[in-house]
């Protein structure tokens, strides 16, 4: 018996020496509206913390903007209104400030509204960070040194900055900027162990030079950057989530990177940083106004569909059957690279409708089929389309019809059960809108039975 309270007594301080990870939400993200409407925003996206930054138009009936030098009455509003707002405020930045006294009058705006970190820049030397450390330990606020793509950023650069500084100064790492800049967020994290305030967090599209995309859903390691940090650091660790891409669906994608978050503080995510289709619905129970099975940017981004369809028959396509009713722009984007792998396209002229056919190597009912979104332009997607069948070269029956499909992410694999299957020898798929673009392009479809 001593020895099983012993081993429940080891497992109870081994968890607490892990690190509290909490989520928040950079304000920049939504910097098109007020500072007031963009925590009424993350709240209803399933935010309870945020990060500030100087020069947010304040609204809400408070002049200004959420620059530190306000005026003591505007100061007095925002507190009033943090007190009773849904969300806390827990960090501020990336800003800086000069000399001593400015420095003071930033811990004091810090300190006064219960802001825990200050983000400054990367770039005061070693000796200067001592100095602001002493200065951040008379008001009790962190200081987190924040890099964009500069060399004084990389984890190697930051280390040998902090130095022996005291730890109330430490990291605030972007880990998108350090993966556009050909560092690995892992190895970041690994290399600047026990020095992590907060990360600012996103995913992206591409290995590097990629578009913003929700947490889990692009090429980045990030469910491997939380593992690390909730294993080697102590205290609280914020995940900031901030999205630099101003489009269509960045609400869509800041709430998928929240859910994403919940699913891997449940430990539900796959091993590769997915989310499963399966804790979909709990993840968006409380998703007003949305269809869970639209948030296909948090699911796998292609994972599950490829898992799925490698438990059907692929169909047989004759050969030479291919057909549309235009060229690709080129031979390499011609109609065989519709139904090709995920490093092929077919790219074309669009002009309010167009379409692809083939013809199968024998008679047969496929029930699902696939489309894939291209590598680029999210506006030459497909939108909506419908499927037809023939049994051989007869009239062409409706067989499934899509509206307002959305591929979030750039060579995204998309599936669907045909909802009127038939015995066919031909199919034929018309797309009637795309997304806006001059072109239309698309890739890997194919049939299964």
């Amino acid at each position: 018996m001593k020895r099983l309270v012993f081993c429940f007594a080891l497992a109870g301080s081994l968890s607490a020496l892990a690190a509290d990870l909490r989520l928040s939400l950079q304000a920049y993200t939504f910097r098109d509206r007020s500072f007031v409407e963009t925590v009424e925003t993350a709240a209803r996206l399933g935010y309870t913390n945020i990060e500030a930054y100087p020069g947010q138009r304040l609204g809400g009936g408070m002049e200004g903007s959420t620059d530190y030098h306000m005026k003591p009455e505007t100061f007095a509003q925002l507190k009033e209104y943090l007190a009773k707002a849904p969300v806390k405020v827990v960090s501020y930045g990336v800003t800086g400030a000069g000399g001593d006294d400015e420095w003071r009058k930033l811990l004091t705006f810090c300190r006064d509204l219960g802001i825990e970190i200050v983000q400054i820049e990367v770039g005061p030397d070693h000796n200067r960070l001592v100095h602001i450390a002493s200065l951040a330990k008379e008001y009790g606020v962190r200081v987190g040194l924040h890099n964009h793509r500069q060399e004084s950023g990389r984890p190697e650069k930051v280390l040998e900055a902090l130095g022996d500084c005291d730890p109330i100064v430490g990291s605030s790492a972007d880990i998108g900027h350090w993966h556009n800049s050909g560092v690995d967020p892992v190895e970041g994290v690994k290399a600047l162990k026990g020095r992590f305030h907060c990360i600012h967090a996103i995913d992206s599209s591409a290995k590097q030079g990629g578009k913003d995309v929700a947490l889990g859903s692009g090429v980045m390691d990030v469910k491997g950057v939380l593992d690390l940090l909730k294993e080697n650091e102590k205290g609280v660790v914020y995940v900031t989530v901030e999205d630099e891409w101003q489009h269509a669906d960045l609400e869509e994608a800041v709430a998928a990177s929240a859910r994403w978050f919940k699913a891997w503080e449940r430990g539900e995510l796959t091993p590769c940083g997915r989310i499963g289709v399966s804790s979909i619905d709990s993840l968006w129970k409380d998703v007003d106004g949305k269809n869970p099975l639209l948030w296909d940017v948090s699911i796998v981004g292609g994972e599950n569909i490829e898992e799925k369809v490698s438990q059907m028959r692929k169909i047989g396509l004759e050969e030479g059957s291919l057909k549309s009713d235009e060229k690709g722009m080129n031979d390499r984007e011609d109609v065989a690279s519709a139904f090709a792998g995920e490093d092929a396209k077919f790219c074309r002229p669009w002009k309010e409708k167009a379409y692809v056919s083939c013809r199968t190597t024998f008679l047969v009912a496929a029930n699902y089929y696939t489309v894939a979104s291209a590598n680029d332009d999210p506006g030459r997607d497909p939108v909506s389309w419908v499927l037809y069948g023939s049994k051989d070269g007869g009239p062409w029956v409706e067989l499934d019809r899509r509206e307002n499909q959305k591929f979030p992410l750039r060579k995204q694999l998309r599936g669907y059960e045909i909802k009127n299957p038939q015995m066919s020898r031909d199919y034929k798929i018309e797309f009637l809108k795309n997304n806006g673009g001059k072109l239309i392009q698309f890739s890997r479809i194919a049939f299964y039975e």
